[in-house]
């Protein structure tokens, strides 16, 4: 998670044009955003199922676990739930291009090629 966050602040460093310009960049951040927020509530988690808090309904319930016992202040807890509501588009935007891309392979003709 710690690695995550790193390549996010360096990616944060650059200019939304060398950012956007960049694929690999754009998807290296969708990635490294992922992990972070999952490793935020995984440590979230623990720390709610050893102490005996009440299970969370969700990823977003998990952070308001953690505000009502203390742990997280308001400002934070509201940040973390905008993150783990933007996680879940992401999944469903990667979710889409994985389908398309497996949709591509499916394809008869993208395996046999010419040269067999």
């Amino acid at each position: 998670m710690l690695s995550a966050l790193q390549k996010l602040e360096d990616l944060g460093k650059l200019s939304e044009t060398e950012f956007t310009a960049d694929p690999h960049k754009v998807g290296s951040a969708k990635y490294n955003l992922i992990v972070a927020i999952e490793g935020t509530v995984d440590l979230s988690n623990h720390i709610i199922s050893k102490n005996g808090f009440r299970t969370p309904e969700d990823y977003a319930d998990t952070f308001r676990v953690m505000e009502e016992k203390g742990i997280f202040d308001t400002e934070f807890t509201s940040s973390l739930i905008q993150m783990a509501r933007f996680r879940n588009r992401l999944f469903i935007s990667i979710g889409i291009s994985m389908m398309q891309g497996f949709t591509a392979l499916s394809k008869p003709d993208f395996w046999i090629s010419d040269a067999f």
